[in-house]
């Protein structure tokens, strides 16, 4: 639906959000200065799934990356679809009235954004389903700084050196191999020929859908471009590399790229577009049983201040970015370059550890990294408590750092919008080295074998340090330490990764055996009428219902309860079905009927069985149990 109504006001120097009836100062600000048919665009956010519930089961039954990547994308879409309802018709007849000029639903982070009058953006505030309502905030990327010349070829850059990705390549044999990098920038040169092979777009999976591996919201174009240069070089930085000329972190790594950003002059980039992007991240393909179009990890150098119109600890991006984490890609942002002028939004988040991670700059000309004049430093105080904590999380070389350019030439630039896309390879390496970890054990993982500087320990410059490739990729393949490796049967081992993966276990990283209690098998049922002992996992990964961990397949799943159906009818035509079962297990649940061509209708077990009575019929009907379904044949009821 696309009204034409007004100007269209984005109101890009407003506060956080505004609870449901309660619209902040400067929103409100902004709404009374506005002409009564003036549009504004506002993202409203509705009740979010539990993310933390989903990933914690997860990470309990021990789900890989396939089955967590459904599980999430699924209750993401299926929130959206259950609670969008009532607002999107109300916005329809908004728009019919021409009090809406257009509106758009996302299932990421459940948000409708809605460009309407403000006598409409408050009744929607007002609304009692409405959890918030934010600007539509404009966006740009992070400048960098530009060196003379393009630089010369001479093997891996000096900042691969430093940080070792090159002895991971040559001694450890993981070159990024198997990991999908993505950035969200300016778009990416994808004839460069340091980066056209591995485009994924040319693998035989994605053939009539580069959409799946290039997403750019202005021209739709099948092919990769960039005109502007900074996503090239940071893309570059991540995967690129000639034999000899290695510019990138993870030379054997694919890449798809989203380009939301300074993609015209004539075109304002807000919020809304990286919210497009992040839910295109988030399943490219648009299929959540795959998850080979999904990337492992995500680049973002780009950041917002309050000269932005951004406020600190502004939430307005964090349900989305932990969606896409949940989903199954880890998220890197650039801290900013504003020096002791604090973090940009949304690198200043500390609401966990692990929650934005934000990469500092420092010099790796210097074997010791001096930290950058310009690297944006902490502490932040965008914490649940708004007590301060240590910002950024880590470091990594981000001063005169030669990459691509978008016409397939080099240059040299500097910037944390530099040294981001230095952790982004380096997680694709951890990922090319341990696949099924999750978004936090990956961040951990750099955390934990970062080389510390500065102040000692983790400090408001460097963070936890230095990234360190190699150490980082030694502890990701889980050898010499041994974890806790769980089998079928829910016993428990410590042993090393290969010998779990030998003898058919599964490597529960960073766990012992003493402190971590491998899941058992259950009760699966498969289908209504056939159970097996599985694991959860399992169960879930075959569209099973699982009835929890020890329970036996005897009289477990609906079919083998269902007993019998009968029905009678009386003289009046009214007809009486009974579904008896041979237990009180489905006592309070609801069953489903159909009888002949008519409604379905559900009716409560009481006990034993559930009792259906309706009225009024005339000569044979025949009466279906839908739900539990493939349990009974169909009776036929003669009502005379």
């Amino acid at each position: 639906m696309h009204h034409r109504l007004g100007v269209t006001i984005l109101l890009a120097v407003m506060a956080g959000a505004a609870r449901a009836g309660d619209l902040s100062p400067d929103l409100r600000a902004g709404l009374d200065a506005a002409g009564a048919d003036q549009v504004i665009s506002v993202v409203v956010c509705l009740d979010p799934v539990d993310l933390a519930a989903i990933e914690h089961h997860l990470h309990r039954i021990m789900a890989n990356r396939t089955l967590r990547h459904r599980v999430v994308v699924e209750a993401l879409q299926t929130q959206a679809a259950a609670t969008q309802g009532p607002l999107l018709a109300r916005l329809h007849e908004a728009g019919d009235a021409g009090r809406v000029a257009s509106f758009e639903s996302f299932w990421i982070g459940n948000v409708v954004r809605v460009d309407g009058i403000k006598q409409e953006i408050e009744a929607i505030a007002a609304r009692p389903d409405v959890r918030c309502v934010y600007p539509n905030y404009r966006i740009e990327p992070i400048d960098s700084i530009e060196a003379e010349g393009p630089g010369a070829a001479g093997g891996p850059e000096p900042g691969i050196v430093l940080i070792q990705a090159d002895r991971v390549w040559n001694e450890l044999g993981v070159t990024g191999a198997g990991a999908l990098a993505a950035n969200i920038d300016t778009g990416v040169d994808g004839d460069h020929p340091a980066m056209e092979s591995r485009w994924r777009g040319l693998d035989p999976r994605y053939e009539g859908h580069p959409e799946w591996a290039w997403y750019d919201p202005l021209e739709q174009g099948d092919v990769p471009y960039d005109t502007n240069g900074h996503g090239s070089h940071t893309m570059g930085t991540i995967i690129g590399g000639l034999p000899g000329d290695e510019v990138g972190v993870a030379p054997g790594a694919q890449w798809i790229a989203a380009a939301p950003i300074n993609r015209g002059k004539d075109y304002v980039h807000t919020v809304m577009d990286i919210i497009r992007a992040l839910q295109w991240m988030a399943d490219p393909d648009g299929n959540p049983n795959t998850d080979f179009d999904v990337p492992h990890t995500c680049n973002h150098s780009w950041g917002l201040t309050t000269q932005h119109g951004f406020p600190p600890c502004d939430d307005v991006l964090w349900d989305w970015i932990d969606a896409s984490e949940a989903a199954g890609t880890s998220h890197v942002f650039a801290a900013g370059n504003e020096g002791g002028g604090g973090l940009r939004r949304p690198a200043d988040r500390a609401s966990t550890d692990y929650d934005s991670l934000a990469v500092a700059a420092c010099d790796g000309r210097d074997p010791e990294c001096p930290i950058a004049s310009f690297s944006s430093r902490g502490p932040t105080n965008c914490t649940p408590d708004g007590r301060p904590a240590i910002k950024p999380d880590i470091a990594a070389p981000g001063v005169n750092v030669r990459s691509c350019t978008q016409d397939g030439d080099y240059r040299i630039l500097t910037g944390t919008s530099m040294s981001t896309p230095h952790i982004s390879g380096v997680l694709a390496l951890v990922y090319s080295a341990n696949p099924d970890l999750t978004s936090d054990e990956a961040k951990q993982i750099i955390y934990d074998t970062a080389t510390d500087k500065g102040d000692p320990g983790e400090d408001n410059s460097y963070g936890w340090g230095l990234v360190n490739a190699y150490d980082a990729v030694i502890l990701a393949m889980g050898d010499p330490q041994p974890y806790a490796c769980c089998f079928d049967d829910g016993g428990c081992e410590d042993l090393l990764r290969a010998d779990c993966l030998d003898r058919g276990g599964r490597l529960r990283f960073g766990e012992v055996c003493e402190t971590f209690h491998c899941p058992r098998p259950g009760a699966c049922c498969v289908t209504n009428s056939l159970c097996e002992i599985t694991q959860e996992r399992d169960c879930l990964a075959r569209g099973g219902d699982f009835l929890g961990e020890g329970i036996r397949c005897r009289l477990a799943c609906p079919c083998d309860v269902v007993r019998k159906l009968s029905g009678t009818c009386k003289d009046n035509g009214t007809l009486k079905a009974t579904l008896r079962f041979k237990n009180e297990s489905w006592d309070g649940r609801v069953v489903t009927f159909e009888v002949g061509d008519g409604p379905r209708i559900e009716v409560t077990v009481r006990g034993r069985k559930a009792v259906l009575h309706t009225c009024c019929y005339h000569g044979p009907q025949e009466v279906k149990l839908l739900n539990p379904e493939d349990c009974l044949e169909p009776i036929v009821v003669d009502c005379r």
